[in-house]
């Protein structure tokens, strides 16, 4: 590429766009009359809007000149800044739960970008996270995730109930982590939070009692797989809306999960699925993220099943859909070892005559994975006597089967969210699948049980 050239577009660009952010893609911040390749991020309420290479535009297939590359990037970021506040645009087709899943899909995309944009900031930070009565950690971005997604569904749907993983009582012994809660979601929601109201938020989400289940209510896993948060890999979160106990709406946020990646699966030559794109930093939470990562799912009952990238404009998004793989099947489990049984799970890959190895990635990003078919089943296999919580399963489960696979117990039945924060008992694994293998996968876990 010229570098004189490339230099006048990024000079027209920034003319255009005073407010744009140009980065290196090395993460070093560049300074506007700096002639090397860049990218840019349009910011606006705390979302990234878009995210692209100039050389693509310049040097690529497209070839345009310095002046028409500026002018076509200043369209795009027009294009885009205008979408984020035209709520006629609607995500999918949500039928009767349009509002609602418009209101899910924005609000799990916003607390996408503050969780990833957390973990790059506290990579290495003690001081951000707890453990609870059960050993499992807790983080400040568990807690701000959560508190985001209920106050903002609170104020579009004031009848509704939420259930969630997480309560008020860690927070109020530590002024620190409150402290710190606090100022994230000011910086989220550019508004004060006092202490007690984010104590009355969390603490909405406790929970309702089987005599209410016929109640609306938002269920919410605000970090799934939290381990996977502070290492540094993959996490997601989590919501579904459950109408008379049923799953109505999901949607999964994986903010590390790349859209192309997924879509691809294991057809894509050059990264695996579980591939992490590196973000580029210049400071503080102020993160730049690949155009095509952070992917949020969703799914309305009879309406289908769709991803898209926080870069896509308001609407777009891909159909997806379970593989229609009957044989050479790749599964998922989970990253954490001490989650499961390794030798039970390899035994059972053995017994389906699986070679691939497992695609090994925590939370709910496997049903992510087998719901747009880059693997055919992923196995839930907790230690003996654990009790699951239904904010491990609402979400994964819906998009799932609405992506036309199946999601059961290891007896073969469906799962039943009638019962409050926990399911029954009896259920001691899950099983997810492209629905063609699911017997087939049953079968060979009972089997290896």
């Amino acid at each position: 590429m010229c570098r004189s050239g490339q230099h006048r577009a990024l000079q027209l660009l920034a003319e255009m766009r005073p407010h744009i952010k140009l980065v290196f893609l090395n993460g070093s911040i560049a300074e506007r009359d700096t002639p090397l390749y860049c990218i840019w991020s349009a910011f606006r309420g705390g979302i990234q809007i878009e995210s692209a290479v100039l050389e693509d535009l310049y040097s690529g297939k497209a070839r345009l000149s310095d002046e028409d590359t500026a002018f076509s990037w200043n369209g795009m970021i027009h294009s885009k800044m205008n979408s984020v506040y035209n709520h006629k645009v609607s995500f999918g087709d949500g039928g009767a739960l349009q509002s609602e899943l418009d209101s899910a899909v924005s609000i799990v995309q916003r607390a996408s970008y503050m969780t990833r944009s957390l973990q790059n900031a506290l990579k290495g930070s003690s001081s951000s996270s707890t453990s609870k009565e059960d050993h499992s950690p807790v983080t400040v971005a568990d807690f701000a995730a959560q508190a985001l997604i209920v106050s903002y569904l609170s104020e579009k749907f004031p009848g509704d109930a939420f259930i969630a993983e997480e309560d008020s009582s860690i927070l109020r012994s530590d002024t620190t982590l409150c402290d710190q809660v606090l100022h994230i979601l000011e910086a989220a929601t550019n508004r004060s939070w006092l202490a007690v109201n984010l104590f009355e938020t969390l603490d909405r989400a406790v929970g309702i009692g089987a005599n209410e289940s016929k109640r609306r209510t938002w269920v919410l896993d605000p970090i799934d797989g939290t381990k996977g948060f502070l290492r540094g890999q993959h996490f997601c979160i989590g919501l579904g809306l459950l109408v008379d106990s049923k799953v109505e709406l999901s949607v999964i946020g994986c903010p590390n999960l790349n859209v192309y990646r997924s879509l691809q699966g294991p057809l894509y030559d050059r990264n695996p699925v579980e591939y992490i794109d590196p973000s580029l930093v210049d400071s503080g939470y102020n993160c730049h993220f690949h155009e095509n990562s952070v992917s949020v799912f969703f799914a309305v009952t009879d309406c289908g099943a769709f991803v898209r990238s926080l870069s896509m404009p308001i609407g777009a998004a891909f159909e997806i859909a379970t593989s229609l793989k009957q044989t050479d099947m790749t599964l998922c489990e989970s990253a954490e070892a001490s989650f499961g049984n390794r030798r039970l799970t390899n035994e059972i890959a053995s017994s389906l005559g699986v070679i691939k190895d497992f695609i090994r990635i925590d939370g709910m990003c496997k049903h992510c994975l087998v719901a747009c078919g880059a693997a055919e089943g992923t196995l839930r296999l907790p230690p003996v006597g654990y009790v699951e919580k239904i904010w491990d399963h609402v979400a994964g489960d819906h998009l799932v089967r609405e992506a036309g696979g199946n999601c059961t117990d290891l007896r073969g039945f469906s799962l039943d969210y009638s019962e409050g924060r926990e399911l029954d008992t009896a259920v001691d694994g899950v099983v997810a699948s492209n629905g063609i293998l699911h017997d087939s996968i049953l079968r060979a876990v009972r089997l290896c049980k």
